[in-house]
């Protein structure tokens, strides 16, 4: 799977608000709900880290922190 090196670098440019709205667009596209408030600042860091590493297994690494956010949100 490639990335445009682009996008994701201008993706990890924003803060953490501006980011985590954009994650929840592109997750609403594709069926998947998210809660609306970031997640914890260590959260957000393990999803910037697994983008910034860019390959298609650190991309499902990414998509495995938002299950766990999506989880987390169900049991409050």
């Amino acid at each position: 799977m490639e990335f445009d090196p682009r996008v994701l670098e201008t993706l990890l440019a924003l803060d953490d608000t501006t980011l985590w709205s954009t994650v929840r667009r592109l997750a609403e596209k594709n069926g998947i709900t998210l809660p609306p408030g970031s997640p914890p600042a260590a959260e957000m860091q393990r999803l910037r880290d697994s983008l910034s590493r860019k390959s298609a297994a650190d991309v499902k690494e990414a998509a495995r922190i938002l299950r766990e956010v999506q989880a987390a949100q169900k049991k409050q």
